[in-house]
């Protein structure tokens, strides 16, 4: 008989009754302190998680409903909360996240797209996002399981298919133990929501990319691989990190990603004033973002950002600004912006925030 099971058997009958609830709460109590007890050995987030759901499941499901719809009013996108086996037509199998992880990984969501415009969304090919847990390659070898753990991606069933999906594994994998309990979620969930969006919206040419090296620096042979993955986070000369090496679309992802973490941003600049390739490829991506976010996402941004500036009106405020300003004037302070170009943006601007 558990201590439980003994407790409740010498408690007096009439605290057993349906209209004692201050009794039976103190049991809910007495059962989490008892699971908690059994959980606490593997991890801290687990057990916050378990007593977080026991004590506010119904508040859980509220906030993760909110926080759904705000996503999908502001940026236009559907979040889809992955149940297992739905990206088995990509490849992949996947777990479902608990109730106090899919709370936690919307939360981290909208504070990532908070720091975007809501056209640079709306204007990309993602429809949906799909939060889940255990991501790993369905029918892959253990080690190919192991080095896609904790990962994210953009699936899609064809090359031109206008409807992608983003995947984030905020979730944790077996694979990984380090994540498996939430502890990475907070450090690498946000760049894997950055990497994998700049590849849904990158249409920088290949080539034109690759030229930048001059011929200085190759990518990988297929038999390097496997080394590269072993040691993506090394900081080497010409690219954010070593995981660019793989190929240019990577090269790129990762370059913004870097750009997009505060806590890389200084560095990756820092680098790149001694580093005249990965200068000009900062400058690339930095050109191309400011371009895609129709202007709103511009040299200036990048500060605001990690100051703190960007809060629910910036956008609006800036869109005015750049609605009021003459194509003439912004033209000539931006020589690589077409009058044509920023004329569409302004059109673009008006739409999205209803100025006539």
């Amino acid at each position: 008989m558990s201590n439980l099971e003994k407790l409740d058997k010498e408690r007096p009958e009439k605290s057993r009754g349906q209209d004692n609830a201050p009794d039976i709460r103190r049991r809910k109590l007495l059962q989490v302190a008892f699971t908690a007890g059994a959980v606490v050995a593997v991890g801290g987030p687990a057990l916050r998680d378990y007593v977080k759901e026991e004590m506010s499941g119904k508040e859980l499901l509220e906030s993760i409903a909110e926080k759904r719809q705000q996503i999908e009013n502001t940026w236009g996108v559907k979040v889809i909360l992955a149940k297992p086996g739905d990206l088995m037509e990509y490849g992949y199998e996947n777990s479902e996240l608990n109730l106090a992880q899919k709370e936690r990984g919307l939360t981290l969501l909208l504070k990532e797209l908070a720091k975007l415009p809501p056209v640079l969304i709306k204007d990309s090919p993602i429809k949906s996002i799909s939060l889940c847990a255990g991501l790993q390659a369905a029918n892959a070898p253990l080690g190919n399981r192991i080095r896609v753990s904790n990962q994210g991606g953009i699936f899609y069933k064809n090359p031109d298919d206008t409807g992608k999906k983003l995947v984030l594994n905020v979730g944790g994998n077996f694979a990984n133990m380090y994540n498996l309990f939430g502890w990475e979620e907070g450090i690498t969930s946000p760049r894997k929501f950055a990497h994998e969006l700049f590849h849904s919206i990158d249409k920088i040419d290949n080539d034109e990319w690759e030229a930048l090296q001059r011929g200085k620096y190759r990518y990988v042979r297929p038999e390097a691989r496997t080394w590269v993955l072993e040691n993506k986070d090394l900081k080497v000369s010409g690219f954010a990190r070593l995981y660019g090496l793989l190929n240019p679309k990577e090269d790129k992802a990762t370059v913004y990603e870097a750009l997009s973490a505060q806590d890389e941003y200084r560095d990756i600049l820092k680098r790149s004033l001694r580093d005249p390739v990965l200068d000009k490829k900062v400058m690339v991506i930095k050109a191309y973002i400011r371009d895609s976010s129709l202007g709103l996402m511009d040299e200036s941004y990048w500060t605001d950002v990690f100051t703190g500036r960007v809060g629910p009106e910036y956008f609006r405020v800036k869109a005015q600004a750049l609605l009021s300003e003459s194509t003439v004037s912004y033209c000539a302070r931006h020589p690589d912006v077409s009058e044509t170009t920023f004329s569409k943006w302004q059109a673009r601007l008006r739409q999205e925030y209803s100025v006539s």
